[in-house]
């Protein structure tokens, strides 16, 4: 996505198996104006993370993200497409 300004990718190290490896995670905004919202709470993320690693007690908190549709899994309404028969 090297030529729109509604994306933004960034590199992490993922720990989740062990051993920390390199992955590329990218999302596509709806507007230039939500991607540019995005990079900036994701650097104030990084930088509290720094803050907090280095012992600084002057953390700058970034906003909350309220616009968030919450989805609660329900095991007991959960079935198959097929009469529910696993």
């Amino acid at each position: 996505m090297p030529n729109t300004d509604k994306a933004f990718i960034w590199f992490v190290q993922d720990f989740s198996e062990g051993e920390g490896q390199m992955e590329k995670f990218a999302v596509r905004m709806r507007s230039a104006e939500d991607t540019t919202m995005m990079k900036e709470r994701f650097e104030a993320a990084q930088l509290f993370n720094s803050k907090v690693r280095n012992g600084d007690e002057d953390l700058v908190w970034a906003e909350t993200v309220v616009d968030v549709e919450e989805h609660v899994d329900d095991i007991e309404t959960n079935t198959t497409a097929v009469g529910g028969e696993d």
